[in-house]
This record gives structure tokens, sequence and C-alpha cells, in this order.
């Protein structure tokens, strides 16, 4: 509630209500579970599947108890009536109760399936040009990998009015020109003996979703999924990879995953790799489109990629400056880093430009940079925009991603890019100040295709704040610390604070 003064209506993740008492014990009943959710802002439970009984019988407890007043009820309920009432379901005529299947699954809802599957890929590697696949120059095609005859569905996915698996798309594309062979595995060296005979192999592996196990562990320790934490970082495929590569080095790999893999074997040695989430009833078509190049991919990396499970510390280790997690931190070599992304096109970047040398901490500066295709085919681009402040009295990233661009370039054309950037978001919060604060400073303004791959420089001074050293007369509270070692951050009390205490 401290987000927003609006009277928003605030919903549990589904069994939380009941995991705060038994699962994680933070309370001893679920009568204290339930009306402490409530004084801190939840109206709606969402328990114990479709029986509201437990519930219920939880807030009656806790207002018997006196752990809840009817007027902390009462504003639970009118945040609830009041979404109800604004989307009109108390209305004499529902807009929305005429609507029939009929406007479901429309060509433009089909259209716009694909489109999403088609701008969600990203290209890890394409060696020599591998990919775009020239279809007058092949023959003979194998494609290989369960994933290939598959779609899945992860647990809030809905159900699919139609799919395209992958393996039936490409066929569709081949015609009859191509012959496309299919094997989903090796059994038999059936795998390696369609990549040998074919003139280039297609493998498609990745996860499954769910692990196909339902809310049970996942056989693979490097499989995981809501509620199954990952043990390993390696692709169990990989394998998989070697056999039909050492048969025909004409290889490309499709990885469909939730998640990022320590593909080094594959990045080493196959020359093209396209990484794909599970993208839908579309997926197949859009896929059959990036490897024959009738479209072009420009998706970018959301996550780093590391290369060695060593890379990371322990899951439960969640500071990311001491521990030198993720692409703000991160010190080492990743296999693929924050926003990486090929294309089919070269980019070339110049003339990076600020409408102002220096600004205050009210004050914005406009960013504007040419990008030029400089390839054959038409291409979207993703132009990333990062900061660097070069001198501050605490730990700053080594770069921060502060805007984007994803736009569509033709052959050959340039366009100029434009960012904004308001001194208010290089703002960090200050334990000193127990406040956010504009650091005064110079800082890089870096345009770059990816966190590792900077194109451009500029700088800015900012006239902000100097952050003055501590009043060691006054009292600082123990979790405004400036670095620590063997403590940890506990509850001051269960509503509200928080307090620091020696680690085990």
């Amino acid at each position: 509630r401290q987000w927003t003064d609006q009277p928003l209506l605030v919903v549990s993740d589904a069994v939380a209500p009941s995991n705060i008492v038994t699962a994680q014990k933070y309370y001893a009943t679920d009568a204290e579970g339930h009306a402490a959710a409530i004084k801190a802002g939840m109206d709606s439970f969402t328990d114990h599947d479709a029986d509201p009984t437990l519930t219920i019988a939880a807030i009656q407890t806790a207002l018997d108890a006196g752990l809840l007043t009817e007027m902390d009820i009462d504003t639970a309920v009118s945040h609830i009536f009041s979404i109800r009432i604004r989307l009109g379901e108390f209305d004499p005529h529902n807009p929305y109760a005429d609507i029939t299947d009929a406007a479901i699954n429309t060509p433009a809802h089909q259209a716009l399936a694909r489109e999403a599957a088609r701008q969600q890929f990203v290209l890890l590697k394409n060696e020599a040009n591998t990919l775009p696949l020239d279809k007058n120059a092949l023959t003979h095609l194998a494609v290989i990998g369960q994933r290939a005859n598959e779609l899945l569905t992860d647990w809030y996915s809905g159900t699919f009015p139609y799919t395209i698996m992958p393996l039936a798309a490409i066929q569709q594309k081949m015609g009859d020109e191509v012959t496309v062979s299919y094997a989903a595995d090796n059994t038999d060296n059936a795998a390696a003996a369609l990549a040998q005979a074919a003139d280039a192999a297609i493998v498609i592996v990745g996860n499954h979703p769910t692990c196909n196990a339902g809310w049970a562990q996942c056989e693979e320790p490097s499989e995981g999924k809501e509620a199954i934490d990952r043990q390993a970082l390696h692709l169990p495929a990989e394998a998989l990879i070697q056999q039909v590569y050492a048969a025909n080095p004409r290889t490309i790999v499709v990885l469909l995953s939730s998640f990022p893999y320590t593909i080094n074997w594959t990045n080493d040695h196959v020359p093209a790799i396209v990484w794909s989430s599970h993208a839908g009833q579309e997926l197949g078509h859009a896929l059959a489109e990036l490897l024959f190049g009738d479209c072009a991919p420009a998706g970018r990396l959301p996550q780093t990629w590391y290369a060695a499970e060593s890379d990371l510390p322990d899951i439960l280790a969640y500071d990311i400056i001491k521990n030198k997690r993720t692409y703000l931190y991160f010190d080492g070599t990743p296999l693929y880093p924050f926003g990486h992304g090929l294309t089919y096109a070269p980019f070339a970047y110049a003339n990076l430009r600020l409408s102002a040398s220096a600004i205050n901490a009210a004050e914005q500066v406009t960013i504007q940079v040419d990008v030029t295709n400089n390839g054959t085919r038409a291409s979207d681009e993703v132009v990333q925009l990062y900061v660097h402040a070069r001198q501050s009295r605490v730990q700053r990233p080594f770069k921060e991603l502060k805007g984007f661009r994803r736009q569509h370039f033709e052959a050959g054309e340039t366009r100029t890019i434009q960012f904004t950037l308001a001194a208010r978001e290089l703002a960090f919060w200050d334990v000193t100040g127990d406040k956010w604060t504009v650091e005064a400073g110079v800082y890089d303004i870096l345009i770059g295709k990816s966190s590792a791959a900077i194109q451009l420089t500029a700088a800015l001074t900012v006239h902000g704040e100097t952050i003055p050293p501590r009043d060691l007369t006054q009292l600082t509270r123990a979790e405004n610390f400036d670095a620590y070692h063997g403590a940890k951050l506990v509850d001051e009390t269960k509503p509200a604070g928080t307090a620091v205490a020696a680690a085990a």
C-alpha cells in the first residue's frame, strides 16, 4: 500500500496465505497470518483451490480474537467492490456479455501470435552466416530432437486453440523440393545417421516447462520450475548435439528453454545457435520463417548466461553487490552477456550527441545516435542505452540499462535513435541520508548492442548532491550499513522494520 494511494485490489499468490503458517512458519496460526496479511493491505485470498471455508474461518477467528476490526475487513471489501463496479459488473447492461466465441482465435489473433514468436527469437551465434538457410541449396534436411515435434506450456499458458509444431512447419516450408527427415533422439544411431546423410541438420532441444512432472521434483538437476530450484546449469541434450555435430558439422541448434544453460561446448563448435522461449501456438511457423530468412532475428537476452556454475554464489546469497551477481556487478566473462543478440544484417553506430553536456538533478538530457543497416536485408535492431557513474561514494554498477529502442531498418537505411534521460533516473538509495539521491559527478553515457558490446561513449556531468560523511554524533540504524561481514538482515518486528543479526 505504500506504493500508491489508489484503492487498488491486492490479491495473494496461490497458497501464499497458508504458506506463511505451514511452509515458512512465520506465524503460528492461520488467524494470525490472515490478520497480518489484511493489515498489510491484502484484499483477496487465493487459497485452498475453490473452497473458501478455511479462509473465512481464519478471518472470523482473527476478528473474534481482536486481531482484526470490522473496519479492516470493510476496507478490503471496498477495494474488491470498487474494481467490480469500475469494470461494469453491476451495470444494467454489461457490454461484454454479448461477446461470443467468434471473437476468439481470429485471423488477427493468429497473426499477432506469430509476430510475437518472431520478435522473441535471440540469435546467439551465427558463424560464417550459417543462417538463414537457402532452401534452393538443399536437397535433404535432418530435423533432430523431441522438442521439434511438440509444443509445451507452463502452468499459466491456457489451452492452445491450435498448434504448429516446428517439424511440421519446416516440412511445409520445404514442400516437395527438399526431403525432411526426423529423429527424436539418437537411439540406434538414428539421429547421427540422418544428419550424416543430410545437407544440414537442425537440432531442436530444451527443457519441459514443468519437467513433465506436475508439482513433483524434476528428474534432471539442471531443470526447474515454480517451487523447484535448479541444482545445475548444464543442458542434458548437449550429448545429442555432439553426436549430430560429429556426423554433420553443418548443424544448427535451436534451444527452446525457460532459462539459461551453460552450453559451452555447443557455443565452441556449432556454427549457429538460436534461443527461443516456448513461444506459443505459432512457434513452428515463426521458427521456419527465421531459419530460412523470411523474418530476421533481433531479440536480446534479458539475463546473463554464465559460463559455469562456479560463476554464481549460493542460491540464497541475495546480495547482488557483494556476490557480484547480474550484469550490474559480475566481473567475470559470461557465455552470453545481458542484452546479447545477433541479427542477419550488420549495423553501424555513429554520431552520438547529447543535448547538453551538463544538467542539474531536476533536468533531463536528450541523447541521439545514428544507426545504419549496412546489410542487404531488412532487419530490426535493438539500440541499448547504459550509464556508468565514474566516481561514487558507494559501489555503483559497471553498467546500468536505462533504455532501449527496437527499430526496423530497410537495407542501407540510416535512422536517428533518440532517448530521453532524466537525472532522477540516476538516483540510488543513499543509506547515509536514508533517501533517494542523485549524486553529483560525471556519468558515462554508453550506447551499445549489448551490455558487453558498447559502440559509442559520451560524458554527462550531473550537478547533484555530494554525499557527506556520516554524522557520528547521531544514531545510525544498523540496517543502513556501508559494509558487513558475518551478519544478516532480520525482522525488527513482524509488522515492520529491519534489524541486523549475526549470521550462523
